[in-house]
């Protein structure tokens, strides 16, 4: 009984903290799509973006991974510092 109240209280805190984490991270990951997306050669903004892993401190790093419309998918690291985008890498 106490194992599924356990249980049970985890899932309810991990589906409150779930939504609450993206909010943040919004802008930071519009700005690292667009650094990536100007990297990699996608001349319009018709790609969707998703944020797959951050890693928080002075200079931020996010991991994005762009689907665009046509074509395959590119994933690139970005490093943000005071809201700017100090380095950007494509993932092959």
């Amino acid at each position: 009984m106490k194992i599924q109240a356990v249980a049970l209280t985890g899932g309810l805190l991990l589906a409150i903290a779930g939504p609450a984490f993206a909010g943040p991270w919004d802008e930071a990951k519009a700005v690292c799509a667009d650094a990536i997306a100007a990297e990699a050669g996608f001349a319009d903004g018709s790609f969707d973006a998703r944020l797959e892993k951050v890693r928080d401190g002075a200079t931020q790093r996010l991991t994005v991974k762009l689907t665009p419309a046509e074509g395959a998918a590119v994933t690139g690291e970005c490093r943000i510092k005071r809201g700017e985008v100090v380095d950007v890498t494509l993932k092959t």
